[in-house]
């Protein structure tokens, strides 16, 4: 409700569905260390020495941080194009998105303290890291970001071809809703 109040809307919008990836995103880092490094038994990581044994546990981690951070920050800039694209076209010459964004942190904090919240009640209370692959705990945050950025692409080509920033809401909310509600709903199953 927070974002429909906070024009551009559109951005509002995106913008607090862009942050939960985020947020799950770092969070998913913090869940890899609690995941066996992947490829190595663990005979081979139980000799090793403890430098060694964080060098090794970092290594995926790491790799996720990059790659996932990079599709995060593409997203953050086609963001940054809808905000400058829709405020042109109410007039706004000089439109500061980080300014506009700065009046959401705490939505923002709300969403991360429910994600928080979550890793501790799910992840370690029950132990939903028993049984689960290195690689599918990497894998998991991917699909809700590639969903994320084929619903932010779908709605900038809309509100750019049409120039109305509602109809890409109308259409794409939705759309975000479902995907979100379905990813949660599987890794909780999962």
């Amino acid at each position: 409700m927070f974002a429909f109040f906070n024009p551009p809307v559109s951005v509002s919008v995106l913008f607090l569905y862009w942050a939960e990836c985020a947020v799950i995103g770092v969070l998913n880092v913090v869940k890899l260390y609690y995941l066996p490094p992947i490829s190595m038994g663990a005979s081979e990581y139980a000799a090793l020495s403890p430098g060694w044994k964080l060098a090794a546990k970092s290594m995926g981690p790491g790799a996720f941080f990059l790659l996932y951070g990079f599709f995060v920050f593409v997203v953050w800039g086609m963001l940054a194009q809808l905000g400058q694209h829709e405020m042109q076209g109410k007039g706004v010459r000089h439109y500061d998105m980080a300014h506009h964004l700065a009046g959401f942190w705490f939505p923002v904090l709300l969403i991360a303290a429910a994600h928080v919240a979550s890793f501790f009640r799910n992840f370690l209370g029950k132990r939903e890291y028993v049984g689960v692959s290195f690689e599918d705990q990497m894998q998991r945050p991917f699909k809700r970001v590639i969903v994320m950025f084929l619903i932010i692409f779908g709605a900038v080509a809309v509100i750019i071809v049409t120039g109305l920033p509602d109809i890409g809401l109308v259409v794409f909310i939705p759309f975000m809703l479902i995907a979100s509600l379905e990813a949660h709903f599987r890794e909780r199953t999962a």
